[in-house]
């Protein structure tokens, strides 16, 4: 999609016009892949090609579209199903979605018999590697994350003794913790707190203010926030632009929890916000009445799957005009140093 102004201008037919008020469609000024969605959907289809089986727990990423092409190519998600005891592994290729899992988890893959592949984001690695270092040093680790989101069943999978981190989701849990109502935390231990990456900032620093209320200098908070630079810019271009618009569309699946944020932060601001996978899931009296839409798209959505959705108005209204409202300023990560080792050892280079 071009990152210029567009204007277009109806075909010699003139279509009938569906939506004749909408005269704007504001593209936010950061939307769409983070930099560590390409390498795990290019390592999935990378391995692939070699025709050995490939299978998953968890959807490499979290956007039915991509998941869908890759199905296509005889990807499998088996969710749990190969822990079963008659569930053989050998001759088969594992792949950790870009989410993450635990050490353990891997092993139970490995003693399986699978050849297992790491995609894990690097910055959902590094957290990991942040709760190891915390519990060698003696810390009892804080878990800001969503609970069963597989995310942070990687992360809190990450320390090696399970009762060495305690999962909170909100303000409320931290007031509970230490009570009847809540986990006991150890008296012995000095408190530091994690994250998980696609969160919204404020309410992660609402737990961090809760967590000082209660606990004081017994907490430490690291200097490098855990939340994904992505997460935030997607997130704020889509506060800003909502002082803009009448509605939003966010392109992303309904699982996607980065997503789902961003769909959030739009109505936070008042504005009515709609998810969508695909142009089919566009409903027309959602835009009766709007002149001005923004637009964005969750952190697993390709460059591919956004055009779609634009036609679709265009072919409901050809005059609408098409706004991007600046340049994503994100990189494409490289693979875990020792996934990419391991794929340049086995193609020979």
């Amino acid at each position: 999609m071009s990152a210029e102004n567009q204007r277009h201008n109806a075909p010699e037919s003139k279509p009938e016009i569906v939506l004749p008020n909408l005269q704007e469609i504001l593209v936010a000024r950061d939307y769409g892949f983070c930099g560590g969605v390409p390498p795990a959907i290019n390592l999935a289809e990378n391995l692939l090609d070699d025709n050995i089986p490939l299978i998953t727990d968890n959807d490499i990423v979290h956007n039915n579209a991509v998941m869908g092409e890759l199905r296509g190519k005889g990807f499998q998600n088996v969710g749990d199903s190969w822990m079963e005891d008659d569930f053989d592994g050998r001759g088969k290729r594992f792949l950790v979605s870009a989410h993450g899992t635990s050490d353990e988890r891997k092993k139970m893959l490995e003693d399986k018999g699978f050849e297992v592949w790491d995609a894990t984001c690097r910055l959902v690695n590094r957290v990991h590697d942040e709760i190891k270092t915390a519990e060698k040093n003696g810390f009892h680790v804080i878990y800001r994350g969503v609970a069963n989101h597989p995310e942070t069943r990687g992360s809190m999978g990450a320390a090696e003794d399970p009762l060495s981190v305690t999962l909170i989701q909100s303000p409320e849990d931290v007031e509970k913790l230490d009570t009847e109502e809540g986990p006991m935390l150890p008296v012995d231990k000095p408190l530091i707190m994690y994250s998980q990456t696609t969160l919204m900032p404020s309410d992660v620093e609402d737990c961090e203010i809760a967590m000082q209320e209660k606990y004081g200098d017994r907490l430490t908070l690291p200097k490098r926030r855990d939340i994904c630079p992505a997460t935030i810019n997607r997130q704020e271009a889509v506060e800003e632009l909502s002082q803009e618009v009448d509605a939003f569309i966010v392109i992303g699946s309904p699982h996607s929890h980065n997503s789902n944020e961003l769909a959030r932060v739009a109505r936070k601001a008042g504005i009515p916000a709609y998810m969508v996978d695909y142009p089919e899931d566009l409903q027309e009296e959602w835009f009766k009445e709007v002149k001005k839409l923004g637009l964005t798209a969750g952190a697993s959505v390709l460059d591919r799957f956004i055009d779609p959705p634009l036609e679709w108005f265009l072919e409901r209204n050809p005059n609408v005009q098409i706004r991007n409202m600046g340049e994503r300023r994100d990189k494409e990560f490289k693979l875990l140093s020792e996934t990419q080792k391991r794929w340049d050892a086995l193609k020979g280079l």
